[in-house]
């Protein structure tokens, strides 16, 4: 019954998050959650993000426990969890505990690193498509992360190392060159040349840290890449992943 409860609740995300694996839903719903318990932050407790937070959590859950993923996922995240919560000091503002957020941190660049271990090939087109969907929801939530930091663009050196915000941007590129040259209907090229578009004028925000992010403009522009890339396919998927 459990088991049947989860995949209903899956069957309501958006079209977008069903052509993807239960494991790369999580890892979306893990970095939209990531990007809004920060903007939460950044906004002194805005609590639109707090609701969206909540919202993208229950995804990443839901998603996780659809997964065939391995035991490690499951335990940290379990663990993880009721960490996530702000404190707040006599004036009123807040922080997060920098132990917290180096583990919210280190998750999400391994659930990343995992999802990374995945074969394309350039006639994927969805797999194409929710890479570039995926990789960016990667770099606003690390972009997001170290601008909320007290203690500035600091990034633990292992992590920052692990992943190469310039080689993601890169592959971000790419996959949308390559998806223009291919036979796709005419309304998706002209939704990836509005993604193109609103990537090149992100990218210094997203992969220089040591920038002074315009955070709210940086998380409007994610959210409507986020809408561009949620249409439903016309293209069967070609590879599947856990």
């Amino acid at each position: 019954m459990k088991t049947i409860l989860l995949m209903a609740l899956l069957c309501c995300m958006t079209s977008q998050s069903q052509a993807m694996s239960p494991f790369e839903q999580h890892l979306k719903a893990i970095s939209q959650s990531t990007s809004a318990f920060y903007m939460y932050l950044l906004s002194n407790g805005d609590k639109r993000y707090m609701r969206q937070f909540k919202k993208s959590m229950a995804h990443a859950h839901q998603s996780l426990m659809a997964s065939s993923t391995s035991q490690d996922f499951f335990t940290r995240w379990q663990a993880l969890n009721p960490k996530l919560i702000f404190s707040r000091d006599d004036e009123g503002g807040m922080s997060l505990a920098r132990n917290t957020r180096f583990e919210l941190r280190e998750y999400l660049a391994d659930v990343f690193l995992h999802y990374q271990k995945k074969t394309f090939s350039n006639n994927q087109i969805d797999a194409l498509f929710d890479r570039i969907h995926l990789a960016n929801l990667l770099l606003a939530a690390r972009a997001l992360d170290t601008v909320s930091a007290d203690y500035g663009s600091h990034i633990n050196p292992d992590l920052e190392y692990s992943i190469d915000q310039n080689k993601v941007a890169l592959q971000i590129e790419q996959d949308i060159k390559i998806l223009l040259t291919l036979d796709i209907p005419p309304h998706k090229k002209v939704a990836l040349r509005r993604i193109n578009s609103k990537f090149t004028f992100l990218k210094a925000s997203l992969v220089n840290y040591e920038t002074k992010t315009p955070y709210f403009l940086l998380y409007s522009n994610i959210s409507s890449i986020n809408k561009l890339l949620s249409f439903n396919r016309h293209t069967k998927r070609v590879a599947s992943y856990d």
